[in-house]
């Protein structure tokens, strides 16, 4: 089972104490493993994953995950006998992204209602990221992604249910969110969207100071983030 550690960070500290919750640690579980998340759970006493990523089939506004379903709906449901919880993940690096596939937002919307229903989980982590093949940063598809959140999030308000969205972005220790990540925010708000996490991804900035002070660049990286989000 291949695990990448990630930090969620909300707005800050005295946000979350506001809200009456805590900082939370939520690991990214590689799907196309088919990990086993209650051994992990037993191992380590966690009781949150991410599973990633579940996005397009290739050819049409079909999603999929990149193992099958069944298997990991029976890794889902050993863990959740253990008090664990499933956050259902799409995007990536380089995804095949449903945004780039479905033909409108409602179209979208339901490509996403359909992955949490079979996984039974209310809460969806949308990684946006570019790559050499699929820019998934693209403006237009980055507004008919906010769109399609915003008519999920309405839905499950209408049932007087809620679901929570995290967004999973690049960050530089430097300048925090560049313009075109910080867009994806933008585009949230400005259709209304609810974030209740922005994933800050401190790993891995490629650079060479990082080598030697990686720690100290992510707590770098963190506190511009936090301040563009202030």
């Amino acid at each position: 089972m291949a695990l990448t550690a990630a930090l969620l960070a909300l707005v800050g500290p005295a946000h979350a104490a506001a809200q009456g919750r805590a900082p939370e640690f939520a690991p990214y579980a590689a799907a196309r493993f088919t990990p086993d998340l209650a051994a992990w759970a037993k191992a380590t006493g966690a009781r949150q994953a991410i599973l990633a990523f579940h996005n397009a089939n290739g050819i049409d506004c079909t999603g999929q995950w990149p193992a099958d379903e069944a298997a990991l709906l029976d890794k889902v449901q050993a863990f959740r006998a253990l008090g664990g919880a499933v956050i259902v993940s799409t995007g990536g690096w380089n995804a095949d992204d449903l945004a780039g596939r479905c033909p409108d937002a409602q179209s979208l919307a339901d490509a996403y209602q359909l992955a949490l229903d079979r996984m039974g989980v209310t809460r969806l982590d949308v990684d946006v990221e570019a790559g050499d093949r699929h820019d998934n940063l693209d403006a237009a598809e980055v507004d008919l992604r906010s769109a399609a959140l915003k008519r999920l999030q309405d839905a499950y308000r209408a049932r007087g249910r809620r679901l929570q969205v995290s967004l999973t972005l690049a960050v530089s220790p430097e300048r925090g969110l560049d313009p075109r990540p910080l867009y994806v925010l933008q585009s949230a708000k400005a259709a209304g969207v609810e974030i209740a996490v922005v994933n800050a991804m401190v790993m891995n900035f490629r650079d060479e100071p990082s080598t030697t002070t990686m720690g100290k660049r992510s707590i770098q990286a963190l506190l511009k983030l936090r301040g563009q989000l202030e």
